[in-house]
């Protein structure tokens, strides 16, 4: 996987470090989350885009289609949670908070599930809209509008597997070794 190596040791250090952590808190499940998402912040900051979302997508594009097919598949229950969850999205909370203009989220999530539930459609393109979906749950839990219960607990708890094996798999491919 190419990425800027120019800034490999530093990333790689405090990739690994935030990863560890995170294997530490058990129950602790936001913090976790947290250190994931740290472990992964210095995976993307690798890429040379301005927006954080598109750092994110040009990373995550970097995979190959097994890999994405894996991640799936170790992670599909929790997949299935966000793409075939009876009750809301997954709510771009900035848009409520501070009457952004953002996409309608409904239908933003409509597209989401439509795509997740076809078997012609790319496994990389289903992760790519789990990669989006985690970086909302990220925007929603550090802009605080996340609570330590109910469906926010459980919307961190599916988050989790799918952002651990997201990073570990992703920092396997840049650092050539094994997270």
């Amino acid at each position: 996987m190419q990425v800027n190596v120019k800034f490999n040791p530093l990333y790689k250090k405090n990739s690994k470090e935030w990863f560890y952590k995170a294997q530490q808190m058990k129950e602790l499940i936001f913090y976790k989350f947290f250190c994931l998402w740290c472990s992964f912040n210095a995976l993307y900051n690798l890429e040379n885009k301005h927006k954080e979302i598109d750092k994110i997508h040009c990373l995550v594009k970097k995979l190959s289609e097994e890999d994405a097919s894996l991640i799936l598949q170790k992670n599909k229950e929790e997949c299935n949670f966000f793409f075939c969850y009876k009750g809301k999205p997954v709510m771009d909370m900035k848009k409520l908070l501070y009457d952004k203009k953002q996409p309608d989220d409904v239908e933003n999530f409509k597209s989401f599930v439509d795509k997740y539930k076809k078997p012609d459609v790319a496994n990389l393109d289903k992760i790519l809209d789990i990669s989006n979906i985690l970086y909302r749950v990220r925007n929603n839990l550090t802009h605080g509008s996340k609570e330590f219960n109910g469906r926010d607990k459980e919307v961190i708890f599916h988050a989790l597997p799918i952002l651990e094996s997201l990073t570990r798999v992703i920092a396997e491919k840049v650092f050539d070794e094994r997270f």
